[in-house]
């Protein structure tokens, strides 16, 4: 017994050793690997092995293995993996076939020229050149890839351009299918594998015998209405349209106007062979226009030839004498039935309004058949009589219509039914629904002006005589009737039956506890459910179409009315029948389930860290308000949607989200169901992100421009060393001076551009030598596409108004002076944004800074005028220029004169009173100084160390009044 157990044991061990020796193996063999190479090295066959793979790793790998080129758009093989299992030692050509099927997953596919691969879209592929063949619909000429190809297929005996509908569905989204008529040919452009599907299908509906052309054949009426017969042929072909077989006998044309010519002399009627036979109307020209094969339009002819024959009228005279009827009343009846004439318009309808006409009567039932020629009616109301002139043939037909009108008008009679069982007010309109054939029920909501022209068309109601008025008595439970006398008889027996007692459909109202559904949102349900069960749709619109409104009427018997009790949460229902409750319990039972997780309501506070929640609540408002306005009332889709409520994608967020910001802690409160939270927190956290910040160093210097001065600048200026302009011709140091700065003309303006190190070095010299003052260094953060303003200068005052006010009376008055001050203060006004480019940083590890200098403007004050306006001398200019990260930016331009008195005396001598003077003199020199304002931005990233550091170093420059800033930029400047 123990050798057992251990040997079992053993078994057991041994067993777990070899499985995970096998998952070992398994682990460590490569998922690609080269199974086989040729003579000169190179890969022919390859083992594939993996179940998670990028496509572009895949790629690439193949690329390396083998001599193939392989072309590919980043965005479009980036994120797409794929498995291959167990594929192994396979040929280049296997594993680009079964790429192809991988890329079909993804919308792409391979194209193949030599050994070149290109791996585009479906749409990309469809406009780039590929393979085109020519075959009949034989599924084995076609090839079976996933590759893309064109094929034009030669169809035998059915119409191409009838199989291209049909055959859409079949393909891609992005296919191209299209018939070409001349040569009865598809052409497709597909994958391969599909078209050879496609080829399958048109092989078994090209098989049989080719059908006959068909041709176009246009026969004028001389006598009968094309419309007319057009409707007459065209029933007639299409009741035996089921009745023909596709093995018929064929026949030429010939042999098709023999036959017709012996079926004419025998008159055993015509035979219409098998085939396609349209017929259409041309009322203008009251011409037929024939479709069909040259066979069938020989019988066609023959057919139209017999109908189109001029009728052959005689005209009498005859006088119908009335007894009860007035003779006016029923000749004019009679113009409208027979002729189109009416008492207000004497005059014969013209050849349009006789179309529509007959149109109106063919589609109403009640089409003039049997009237031979024209009618004249006449009255002669001193005889009471009708005089009519028509063709003899059709006086039968207007006598019986006469003695249909000249009836006895019968006397009125009131009866009052008194019902025990059924309710007055629910039987009345039932009963005028019957009685007046549809013109109190169907047509009860429709527009007055509708039922004044729809009514006289209608026939009246069934199985009585004349009007039936119907008035419910609810007080007595009665309905009193009004009606001939001989209608009382069928009213009587009809009440009689209706009003009966049923037990089981006795009213009842009953109670609906729920558990988990809002009561207010069952009873809605069920009320719009349910709403035309009660036989009166009276919240529907007129105007919508009749096809359109809400004709549900579920499967209950009389009224349902759902009313909701909110304090028990309950719905109180009644209607009648026992198994109207059923229904509606099973049906209250199916809602009133617990909400599904993701469709619970939630609401959740979103603390956001960088983005301000005020402006983020505008944004997503108007991502989720929906379409026109955020869910609110719309009269197109109201119009479009027939008064429904349109559909919707249930992943759509559009009005499904609530957003409200809290400024006080920064914060957005959402409302949503549970299942669109995570794309709201997904998507509010892509827009909650750090936005950078620009720090800017403004430098305004002033130069004092000499004759040595103005040369060094101009000198720089002239070799490109400032503002990027390009040199002039042959050696600059060396040419003429050319006053490209203007400084020679001393013009007051600006120069804009890059500042370069040979200007700041020409800065720097001018620094040592006391030709260039400081006037400002001011520095400021601001964040990305914020604006910022520095302003320096004096608020200068001056007189706007005068106002006087009375003292002591009108004898003193004292003036009140108003004042204001110039703004934008005198002095230097700088206004810029910063927008940091997203891009990534180049080269030089530098990003891009756009600077939107919207004002740099420079303004000095003369003088006050005699009424004291102030005068100002102002220089201003805006740009837009992109810079690096920490370049610098010079304007420059703005000159200004000062005056100074320089005294010149011997030494001692010149300083003895009153003696002295003989030894010195006092002049007044005008000096001209150049504004130079030097702006360096600089990218700074509270998330990066490197960038806090440099913040840092920022801030104790800016305690050192920028002197450490200079040096620097000076140390760069002498490198």
């Amino acid at each position: 017994m123990q050798g057992q157990k251990f040997l079992i044991i053993s078994l057991l061990c041994f067993g777990l050793l070899i499985a995970g020796t096998v998952e070992l193996q398994a682990q460590q063999e490569q998922p690609m690997r080269v199974a086989q190479t040729d003579e000169q090295g190179r890969a022919i066959r390859f083992d594939f092995n993996f179940t998670s793979q990028e496509l572009k790793g895949v790629l690439e790998w193949l690329s390396r293995e083998t001599d193939l080129t392989i072309i590919a758009s980043e965005n479009d093989i980036r994120e797409k993996q794929f498995s291959l299992i167990n594929l192994r030692n396979v040929t280049i050509e296997e594993v680009v076939e079964q790429i192809k099927t991988v890329l079909t997953q993804y919308d792409l596919t391979l194209i193949q020229t030599d050994s070149t691969l290109l791996v585009t879209t479906f749409t990309r592929a469809m406009r780039t050149k590929g393979i085109v063949k020519s075959i009949t619909p034989d599924p084995d000429l076609v090839d079976m890839t996933d590759e893309i190809q064109t094929y034009i297929i030669q169809l035998t005996n059915v119409v191409a351009s009838e199989q291209v509908d049909r055959l859409k569905p079949l393909l891609n989204s992005q296919a191209h299918i299209f018939a070409d008529t001349a040569t009865n040919s598809l052409i497709i452009t597909d994958v391969s594998s599909n078209i050879h599907r496609i080829v399958t299908i048109l092989q078994v509906a090209d098989t049989g015998e080719r059908l006959p052309a068909l041709k176009i054949l246009v026969i004028p009426l001389v006598y009968a209405d094309a419309n007319g017969v057009a409707q007459a042929l065209t029933n007639i072909f299409r009741e035996r349209g089921d009745e023909q077989q596709a093995g018929s006998i064929r026949v030429t044309a010939e042999e098709a106007r023999a036959a017709a010519e012996q079926m004419k002399t025998e008159g055993t009627g015509y035979e219409v062979l098998d085939g396609t036979i349209q017929i259409m109307a041309e009322t203008n020209s009251n011409s037929l226009i024939l479709k069909a094969s040259e066979a069938n339009l020989v019988f066609l002819q023959e057919i139209v030839k017999e109908l189109d024959v001029s009728p052959t009228s005689q005209t009498e005279i005859k006088t119908f004498r009335l007894q009860y009827a007035a003779a006016e009343d029923v000749a004019e009846t009679l113009r409208e039935v027979l002729t189109g004439e009416n008492r207000d318009n004497r005059r014969r309808m013209d050849a349009w309004d006789r179309a529509r006409l007959r149109n109106w009567r063919r589609e109403q039932g009640v089409d003039q058949q049997g009237i031979v020629g024209d009618v004249n009616v006449s009255p002669n109301a001193r005889l009471n009589i009708i005089v009519v002139s028509s063709d003899p043939r059709n006086f039968s037909i207007i006598e019986k219509v006469i003695q249909e009108l000249d009836q006895a008008e019968t006397q009125e009679e009131i009866k009052l039914y008194f019902l025990k069982f059924a309710d007055a007010e629910t039987l009345v309109p039932s009963l005028q629904d019957l009685f007046e054939g549809g013109s109190a029920g169907a047509d009860r909501d429709r527009p007055w002006w509708d039922r004044r022209d729809r009514e006289p068309t209608e026939n009246g109601g069934f199985g009585v005589q004349g009007e039936v008025h119907l008035v419910a008595d609810t007080r007595l439970n009665a309905i009193l009737i009004s009606t001939s006398a001989q209608n009382f008889e069928t009213i009587d027996n009809l009440i009689a039956k209706l009003d009966v007692n049923m037990p089981d459909q006795e009213w009842g109202t009953r109670m609906y506890k729920l558990k988990y559904a809002d009561a207010e949102n069952i009873a809605a349900v069920i009320n719009n459910v349910y709403q035309g069960s009660s036989g009166s749709s009276s919240r529907s619109f007129f105007f919508l179409p009749q096809n359109q409104r809400n004709q549900t009427q579920g499967s209950l018997a009389g009224n349902v009315t759902a009313e909701p009790y909110p304090t028990l949460n309950a719905v109180i229902i009644s209607t009648a029948t026992q198994r109207n409750f059923e229904l509606i319990s099973q049906f209250i039972d199916s809602m009133d389930t617990p909400t599904p997780e993701g469709q619970k309501e939630i609401t959740e506070t979103i603390r956001l860290e960088y983005a301000d929640a005020t402006q983020l609540e505008t944004v997503l408002q108007q991502v989720w308000e929906g379409e026109d306005g955020g869910g609110g009332f719309s009269f197109s889709r109201f119009f479009a949607s027939g008064g429904r409520q349109q559909q919707q994608d249930i992943n759509s967020l559009s009005g499904k989200v609530t957003v409200f910001a809290d400024p006080n802690t920064n914060s957005l409160i959402i409302t949503t169901l549970q299942r669109y939270m995570p794309d709201v927190i997904a998507l509010i956290q892509e827009l909650d992100i750090v936005r950078g910040q620009v720090w800017i160093d403004i430098q305004i210097l002033e130069v004092t421009l000499d004759e040595t001065t103005k040369l060094g600048i101009e000198l720089t200026a002239q070799e490109n060393k400032i503002f990027g302009v390009s040199p002039v011709p042959g050696n600059p140091l060396v040419g003429e001076l050319d006053s490209q700065l203007g400084l020679d003309q001393e013009i007051s303006g600006f120069n804009l551009g890059l500042a370069t190190k040979e200007y700041m070095a020409l800065l720097h010299t001018l620094m040592r030598e006391n030709k260039v003052q400081t006037l400002s260094t001011p520095s400021f953060l601001t964040r990305d596409s914020r604006p910022a303003t520095w302003s320096s200068g004096r608020r200068i005052p001056y007189l706007q108004s005068v106002d006087t006010t009375s003292i002591l009376g009108e004898a003193v008055s004292q003036p009140l002076f108003n004042y204001d001050f110039i703004d934008p203060p005198v002095g230097i006004n700088i206004s810029l944004t910063p927008y940091i480019a997203k891009s990534q940083a180049g080269e030089d590890g530098k990003r891009t800074i756009g600077l939107d200098i919207t004002n740099i403007s420079a303004s000095n004050f003369i003088e006050f005028t005699d009424f004291n306006a102030p005068i100002t001398d102002d220089n201003s200019i805006s740009a837009y220029i992109d810079v690096k990260d920490g370049q610098q930016i010079v304007v420059g331009g703005i000159i200004r004169k000062k005056q100074k008195q320089v005294e010149s005396k011997l030494p001692i001598l010149g300083d003895i009173p009153l003696l002295g003077r003989l030894f010195k003199s006092t002049e007044t020199r005008v000096e001209d100084t150049e504004v130079v304002i030097i702006l360096t931005p600089y990218i700074v990233d509270i998330k990066n160390p490197e960038d806090l550091e440099k913040l840092k170093e920022k801030a104790d420059n800016w305690q050192s009044n920028g002197t450490t800033e200079m040096e620097k930029t000076k140390q760069e400047t002498d490198k």
